[in-house]
């Protein structure tokens, strides 16, 4: 799905996601690391089109976050955005909505709470394009955040 540069190169992504319905679910993933290193191996598999694996390594992550964090909250917003994606198929598209707008509301959390950033990622940019995000559009994609 992406031919970009991986943020975390010494940790593979997987040749063939794992998609609902087509085989069974794969045991989740179990990462030693530092958070920031955890989250940007979550945005390569993200932006390799492995939602589901991304999901379940920030999930691991956001566990550990203190309640009400915005760093919970973002982490909270990307995982959903992730099942937004695996829901984004014609007979699943009410449910995609949903977790849409549950997204939006934590990655606006994020944002009342701290900065506009997670490791790197931009935050800012993929609640704009997710706001903008129709169904059955192109995968969205995690950019860096801009310095400073």
């Amino acid at each position: 799905m992406s031919d970009s540069p991986l943020r975390v190169p010494d940790l593979p992504v997987p040749a063939v996601p794992w998609r609902p319905g087509r085989a069974p679910r794969p045991p989740e993933p179990v990462l030693i690391g530092s958070p920031g290193k955890v989250v940007r191996h979550g945005a390569d598999l993200f932006d390799h089109g492995a939602w589901w694996e991304a999901h379940a390594v920030w999930e691991a992550e956001w566990r550990a976050q203190p309640l009400g964090s915005g760093e919970r909250h973002a982490l909270q917003g990307l995982i959903q955005v992730a099942a937004y994606h695996l829901k984004d198929r014609p007979h699943l598209r009410v449910a995609a909505g949903r977790l849409k707008a549950r997204a939006l509301e934590h990655l606006d959390a994020a944002l009342r709470l701290g900065p506009p950033r997670l490791y790197g990622l931009d935050l800012v940019r993929l609640r704009d394009d997710l706001e903008q995000h129709g169904p059955g559009s192109s995968p969205l994609r995690l950019h860096p955040a801009p310095a400073g």
